[in-house]
């Protein structure tokens, strides 16, 4: 980070232009809508625009040390976030694309979340990747190397081959690197209502990405949710089979699913700081130690009453895929308000 870095490409049908700049980051991550997977870009301000993609990025001495690829802005026009692919990702995948052969990439056939630090704190670990959901055939069956491999919902991945894991773009890239055939060792951590939870390691053998999300074997539906910045600990919530047709439509259920789902979250308030999400489910809470099921809103709502200052309340949530991630919700003197604002990713 801060080395100079020299931009080239042909920006605006420019051809040869030399733009100068730095190395701002490392490791970063666009959420750009239609973007999916693998991302860990260099970040420079040296310009770049469309035109650029595709053209090197290169030091001083003349090496190429990424690829551009795309910019941050509010416009189509750069504002001095832009992002290169590392020279060390194109290398490693050049050979095989020459080859004309098409890159595989490992894959577990799990739906997984970065735990919140607050979250790994209330399960004993320093942090890890949470599996939300394990890949399933249409007919509801688990597959995958996940589940061959005996891991399951709600297991937390600490460590892969002795690497700490504390990034979900890390632990992606990881996995992704990883050739399908080949073994990596996890390191588990896997929480349970009525014991210590379980810590062991176990050895996975990945499959190929590619075919398994083209369907030649499972997916695993991904978590879609509305976040919405809305009194009690801050959450409004209703029985399912209680909603009008409307709101089954805009919180995405059916009527039939257990628990309490959330319909609303108040700025400010420790379920908004605990970022809670209007549309999932709660199905379970854990208060003082005590895992209580959540079968339906009067259940939350009686749980909400009997909450008090400086309580934490670790709870379990659930969207339509019946994908889990848990949450904590600390009961403060006073709650503080968040703001946030978007950004937009653009193509260069």
């Amino acid at each position: 980070i801060g080395q100079w870095a020299l931009a080239m490409g042909a920006p605006f049908d420019q051809p040869q232009t030399f733009t100068a700049g730095v190395i701002s980051a490392k490791g970063r991550h666009l959420d750009k809508k239609g973007t999916q997977g693998l991302q860990d870009y260099l970040q420079t301000d040296a310009s770049i625009n469309p035109g650029n993609s595709g053209g090197p990025l290169v030091n001083l001495e003349g090496e190429v040390i990424g690829v551009n690829t795309a910019i941050l802005s509010p416009s189509r026009f750069n504002v001095g976030i832009g992002f290169s692919v590392p020279s060390n990702t194109a290398k490693r995948l050049l050979p095989v694309l020459l080859a004309g052969k098409s890159v595989q990439r490992g894959f577990l056939g799990i739906q997984y979340v970065r735990l919140d630090d607050e979250v790994a704190k209330e399960f004993g670990v320093a942090g890890g990747m949470q599996i939300g959901a394990l890949a399933k055939r249409d007919d509801g069956a688990n597959v995958g190397p996940a589940k061959e491999a005996g891991l399951r919902e709600d297991d937390i991945i600490t460590a892969v081959d002795g690497t700490q894991i504390t990034s979900s773009d890390q632990f992606r890239a990881i996995v992704a690197s990883t050739p399908p055939g080949k073994a990596l060792k996890f390191s588990i951590t896997r929480p349970s209502a009525e014991a210590a939870a379980a810590n062991f390691e176990t050895n996975v053998v990945l499959g190929d990405r590619n075919s398994l999300l083209n369907g030649a074997a499972a997916t695993v539906k991904p978590v879609v949710v509305t976040k919405t910045p809305v009194l009690g600990l801050g959450v409004e919530v209703a029985d399912a089979n209680k909603l009008s047709a409307t709101d089954k439509t805009k919180f995405d259920v059916t009527g039939k699913e257990k628990g309490a789902v959330i319909t609303k979250i108040v700025p400010g308030t420790p379920a908004d700081e605990g970022h809670l999400l209007r549309g999932l489910r709660i199905v379970r809470a854990r208060v003082g130690g005590t895992w209580k099921v959540v079968p339906d809103a009067a259940t939350w709502q009686k749980l909400e009453k009997a909450a008090a200052p400086n309580d934490k309340i670790l709870v379990q949530l659930r969207d339509k895929a019946e994908i889990s991630v848990y949450k904590l919700i600390v009961v403060p003197e006073a709650p503080i308000p968040v703001i946030a604002t978007p950004a937009t990713a653009v193509v260069g």
